[in-house]
């Protein structure tokens, strides 16, 4: 009984550190800058936008214990952030979980620079928590400012619950657009 006893302890402390092994996310790579979760705890008041903000006790694998529920109406965005001001210029990515509660929605990462419909969007479309990376960067020049924007909903009601929204610096480099 002894033996199996310590067996046992030893399974379940094999089982526990391999859970928190797990990443908080699988990231996009490069340097992460900035991440949000949307816990009591955390920072949330920076958050602007004209769409509801609750949080909810559903969260992805790797998450805490609340969510962010993203809602809203015609006029976008539904939330949205500053980060701070670039240092230098740099091209930036974003990865976050995400899940359709009716109809998805999407987050963006854009230069305050630009117009909301420029910069790379995540497209929020599964029912279930699914981690998702945005597929191209956004340059942010020097003195610019790079802003996490996310709607959900519009002439069609829609909502979605994020997550774990993380920035990450890819690589420095010239300014594509003064090439």
């Amino acid at each position: 009984m002894n033996k199996l006893t310590m067996v046992l302890g030893l399974l379940a402390a094999f089982t526990i550190s391999q859970s928190c092994d797990l990443p908080s996310s699988p990231g996009a790579g490069g340097e992460r800058v900035a991440w949000f979760s949307f816990e009591p705890d955390e920072d949330n008041e920076k958050w602007a936008g004209y769409g509801d903000e609750l949080r909810r006790e559903d969260t992805p694998p790797v998450g805490r214990k609340y969510s962010l529920f993203v809602s809203g109406g015609c006029t976008i965005p539904h939330l949205s952030l500053e980060l701070p001001v670039n240092a230098t210029g740099a091209y930036y990515s974003i990865s976050a979980w995400g899940k359709v509660v009716y109809a998805g929605g999407g987050i963006k990462l854009h230069r305050k620079s630009q117009n909301l419909m420029d910069g790379e969007a995540i497209a929020v479309k599964d029912s279930t928590w699914t981690h998702y990376n945005a597929e191209e960067k956004v340059y942010c020049s020097e003195g610019d400012t790079l802003v996490i924007s996310m709607y959900s909903g519009g002439f069609v009601a829609g909502g979605m619950l994020v997550d774990k929204i993380e920035i990450y610096q890819i690589d420095t480099g010239m300014n594509p657009l003064e090439d």
